[in-house]
């Protein structure tokens, strides 16, 4: 691939992130925080489009492929990484790519005061965090869970530890408080949240294992990113790191 077309493949990867990650994929989701009606965890996480569209088009960039080509060899089963590896290039190079595509489209969204720095930085490093969870993974499939689906864990957590009805969850999360200062009122923590959402993530995790649709390593390589993520959005204002209303 010349230089010239390398530069705007990223240059297109750019504006296709910057498009994607700005505005929570709510539309995917059901309700202002997607949570669900019952409060019983997913059956499947759909995963991040920005995180898999943005995979295609770094690897098309690296390999000197037509992003229709590596979607095709997606649905055959391949892994972006073996992908990669077939048509010259590797791993290493496609995230390179994707980590550039992802900056810059952060550097925008702050240029333009679409997000404070604070949470262009939270998810840049969620989106490279997830890509690399999923770079050997098979068809991108299972999918890691996108930020909005994690939200809709916490809060699903949030209504079964504290008993606080979903709505009053939603509206002080709209006014841009915290989970652990929420549940707080009914003497639990933040810490109790975390680990409830962690345990449905986990049952899930589980299943995939034993569908042999993860190893036991990327299981629990998965698991420790979804804990520390919980951890941090108990004290996150809003739940809001996927977007601008409530900056931490």
């Amino acid at each position: 691939m010349g230089r010239k077309r390398v530069g705007l493949a990223l240059a297109a990867l750019a504006v296709l992130l910057g498009a994607l990650m700005i505005v929570p994929a709510r539309a995917q989701h059901q309700g202002p925080h997607g949570d669900h009606q019952q409060g019983q965890p997913p059956a499947q996480f759909h995963g991040d489009p920005a995180v898999h569209k943005g995979l295609v088009a770094a690897t098309a960039a690296a390999s000197g492929q037509r992003s229709r080509m590596v979607r095709n060899q997606l649905k055959q089963g391949k892994s972006i990484e073996q992908i990669a590896q077939a048509a010259g290039s590797n791993a290493t190079d496609v995230l390179a790519r994707f980590d550039q595509g992802i900056d810059k489209a952060m550097q925008r969204a702050v240029a333009k005061q679409r997000l404070p720095q604070s949470v262009a930085d939270s998810r840049a490093a969620w989106f490279k965090q997830s890509a690399r969870l999923q770079l050997d993974q098979p068809g991108l499939t299972p999918a890691f869970p996108d930020l909005h689906e994690v939200h809709v864990l916490m809060i699903s957590a949030a209504v079964r530890q504290s008993g606080i009805p979903r709505p009053t969850i939603r509206a002080e999360l709209e006014s841009c408080k915290n989970l652990s200062t929420i549940v707080a009122t009914r003497g639990k923590t933040g810490t109790d949240v975390a680990s409830d959402a962690s345990a449905q993530a986990d049952k899930l995790l589980d299943t995939w294992v034993a569908a042999g649709k993860l190893t036991a390593a990327q299981r629990d390589e998965w698991r420790a990113a979804f804990g520390k993520t919980a951890g941090n959005m108990i004290n996150t204002p809003g739940l809001h790191v996927a977007g601008k209303e409530c900056a931490p």
